[in-house]
């Protein structure tokens, strides 16, 4: 892939337009697009920076991923075990319930 369409690629993967990303970026909006068309050659310490910014976000969806799944296998795991208290206290019914009527036979 071209670097130019690398370059706006990465923008568009941050969701932000040229002129957010040249203000994130402190370069005017103008390089931005010059860096897009392919005028102009973005410096490596601009690339660097984008790159970090979409390793950041991707970061931040990784860790939100797993916050949400975590909490559902949370979630989850406390109804499995409501479920056995449930399951439990109602076994202990049945069995309070067959004493009872064996007493009461005799």
């Amino acid at each position: 892939m071209e670097l130019s369409k690398k370059f706006k690629k990465l923008r568009k993967d941050l969701n932000l337009s040229q002129s957010q990303l040249a203000k994130t970026l402190s370069l005017s909006t103008g390089s931005i697009y010059k860096y897009e068309s392919g005028k102009v050659i973005p410096r490596a310490d601009v690339l660097s920076r984008l790159e970090g910014m979409v390793a950041k976000q991707e970061h931040n969806s990784i860790k939100k991923e797993f916050n949400v799944n975590s909490k559902s296998r949370i979630i989850d795991m406390s109804k499995q075990n409501m479920l056995q208290v449930i399951n439990m206290q109602c076994e202990r019914i049945r069995l309070l319930e067959n004493e009872i009527a064996q007493i009461q036979e005799k």
